[in-house]
């Protein structure tokens, strides 16, 4: 990928988040961190809604379902090491329930919201 193209794509995924953050404000939810990074990865979106903590993947794909394939079981176990650094240390969010969300950017639409995109492996 050329210099050119990174650079290019990298805004393209900063204004999925940002199209995807005024989604979840609408919906009721605070965000806290945006492209919250610990040495374990990187987590796009962290919001909270009531008792819930959501660890929010972003993916901009031409559908729903190429977004889904996108994120491999890899990147996954990756966003929830990083979730665990966070609430580490944020100790008053450790008594909240949390997940993990995926949020599909398609083109031409609002941005779909996937809750509970997948479970923690234990």
């Amino acid at each position: 990928m050329t210099p050119s193209a990174k650079k290019s794509a990298y805004r393209f995924g900063r204004l999925a988040e940002l199209l995807c953050c005024w989604r979840l404000r609408l919906t009721g939810y605070r965000i806290l961190h945006r492209g919250y990074r610990a040495s374990t990865g990187e987590i796009d979106i962290i919001a909270r809604r009531g008792n819930t903590l959501a660890f929010i993947e972003v993916k901009a794909r031409n559908s729903i379902a190429d977004s889904m394939h996108a994120l491999q079981p890899r990147q996954r176990r990756r966003i929830e090491r990083t979730a665990l650094v966070f609430i580490g240390a944020h100790s008053d969010l450790e008594s909240l329930d949390f997940r993990f969300d995926l949020m599909a950017v398609t083109p031409w639409r609002i941005p779909a919201h996937l809750t509970a995109a997948w479970m923690m492996d234990e």
